[in-house]
C-alpha cells in the first residue's frame, strides 16, 4: 500500500527524539522527529520516524548541524502512516530516504563521525 500514499517533504528537522525499538526480537534504532515545511497555524508540522541507518544519519547530522549553529534543512522521502487512536486518526511520514541540505564542512563532519559509529570506532551518540 505505500506506493499509493508517497509523500516528498522540503523542510527543517526539529524536536528529535530517539528510542531502540524492538522488531522480530532485534533491537532496533529509532528516532521521532518534526519536520516543519511552514508555519504551525499554516500546517505546515509534521511527525515524521525513520528506523535503521537513516535513524542514526538524522541524529548524526542534526549534532553537526547544532554544532555549526546552521538549520537541518533536508528534503524527506517517504510514505504516510495512519493508526487510529481512541477513535481519530494520527498520521506520521515514514522516511526512506533523506538528503541533507548543508553547507560542506557540516556535511564532512558529519559523515566522518557516521564513518567512525559505523566502523566501530563512534563515541557516544544518543540511540534510546
Amino acid at each position: 500500500m505505500k506506493r499509493h500514499n508517497r509523500v516528498i517533504l522540503d523542510g527543517l528537522i526539529q524536536s528529535v527524539r530517539t528510542e531502540v525499538r524492538r522488531v522480530g526480537g532485534e533491537a532496533v534504532p529509532a528516532v521521532h522527529f518534526q519536520i516543519a515545511t511552514d508555519a504551525v497555524e499554516k500546517g505546515g508540522v509534521h511527525p515524521a520516524v525513520a528506523y535503521g541507518r537513516l535513524a542514526a544519519e538524522i541524529v548524526i547530522f542534526g549534532e553537526a548541524a547544532a554544532e555549526h549553529n546552521v538549520p537541518v534543512e533536508v528534503t524527506l522521502d517517504g510514505w504516510l502512516r495512519t493508526v487510529w487512536r481512541e477513535a481519530a486518526p494520527a498520521s506520521t511520514v515514514v522516511a526512506e530516504r533523506v538528503v541533507f541540505h548543508l553547507p560542506s564542512e557540516v556535511r564532512a563532519a558529519a559523515v566522518a563521525r557516521l564513518s567512525a559509529l559505523l566502523n566501530g570506532e563512534g563515541g557516544s551518540h544518543a540511540t534510546g
